[in-house]
């Protein structure tokens, strides 16, 4: 990855990774994660041509388990399964230059939740424990991904903790990128670096990424807060 931005840790760049995925907190779930959500599992792995080492039967075992969780749990996690599917749209990768890569992939998903996350800390007070929530599921979710493919548990968490520097460094880039109004090359280079990792995009995609952010989040400035606490939210056109 090019700029100030180290690229994501070599051990966990492997195609077998091509998966969900979510971006931890500082404070860092303890105990067993919670089960993946299925839906999330099948966007990250369409289009991969690497194996699915769970089968149907897991994977419908790990629904009913969700299911069977509190309801603000479920409710977080279908937050997180529309962050994932708005991430995975076709026409960031086939028209955008958005690499269709673990690390594009993550990187898209990084963008999305941000969007989400900024919007539900407009809440304050009110809406801070569930948007806590929402960042630890999302790497719980990976956390899971991680063991299920057999990653040694002494590592886990170290690779975890990378992708949450990852992600915070993410956060502090788009953010710069939006308070700078008067320049919009802030932003423009910050999906550069990030977005669009060590690939050499065409500056048209970098614009088109860089409006369809802007477009994003004035739309979810005024998207109710109570949806998006209720599990919902809807993305403005791409």
């Amino acid at each position: 990855m090019h700029g100030a931005n180290a690229p994501l840790p070599a051990a966990i760049c492997h195609s077998h990774l091509m998966r969900t995925l979510p971006g931890t907190h500082h404070g860092l779930t303890t105990g067993p994660p919670p089960p993946i959500w299925p839906v999330t599992l099948a966007l990250a792995l369409a289009q991969c041509q690497c194996p699915q080492p769970a089968s149907h039967g897991r994977r419908h075992a790990l629904f009913s388990r969700l299911f069977q969780r509190p309801r603000r749990e479920r409710t977080i996690a279908a937050l997180y399964g529309a962050i994932v599917a708005q991430s995975r749209l076709p026409i960031f990768f086939s028209e955008r230059g958005v690499p269709d890569t673990l690390e594009g992939r993550f990187e898209s998903v990084c963008l999305h939740a941000w969007l989400v996350m900024r919007r539900l800390a407009m809440g304050g007070k009110a809406t801070a424990e569930f948007n806590q929530a929402l960042f630890d599921f999302m790497f719980a979710d990976l956390d899971f991904n991680l063991r299920e493919l057999g990653a040694g548990d002494m590592k886990v968490g170290d690779k975890v903790k990378d992708l949450a520097s990852h992600y915070y460094g993410r956060v502090g880039a788009y953010d710069a990128g939006i308070a700078a109004k008067d320049d919009p090359s802030v932003l423009e280079s910050a999906l550069d670096r990030n977005l669009y990792g060590s690939t050499l995009p065409a500056p048209a995609h970098v614009k088109v990424m860089a409006d369809y952010t802007r477009r994003q989040l004035a739309h979810l400035e005024s998207f109710p807060i109570e949806r998006l606490l209720a599990g919902e939210v809807e993305f403005a056109s791409t």
